[in-house]
């Protein structure tokens, strides 16, 4: 299996989801983090799906959940 088909799985999104879940728990619900990832990833479907790819995912989202949390504790 290539880099490409690695990151092209849902594995991709459920790492970064599982990643960003660690910094954002005591904020933000599962399934806030996990819809800001895949939210992203569809926004960045055009990007080609190389280890980069991952990269600009998690900033992406990471982000973005940072504005919900700063959002949610103004």
């Amino acid at each position: 299996m290539t880099s490409a088909q690695t990151l092209d799985s849902g594995d991709c999104v459920a790492g970064v989801a599982e990643t960003l879940m660690g910094e954002f728990h005591r904020v933000l619900p599962l399934s806030t983090v996990t819809s800001v990832v895949l939210r992203a990833r569809r926004e960045l479907a055009g990007l080609e799906r190389d280890v980069r790819f991952h990269e600009v995912l998690v900033r992406v989202s990471r982000a973005r959940l940072t504005r919900l949390q700063l959002e949610l504790t103004a």
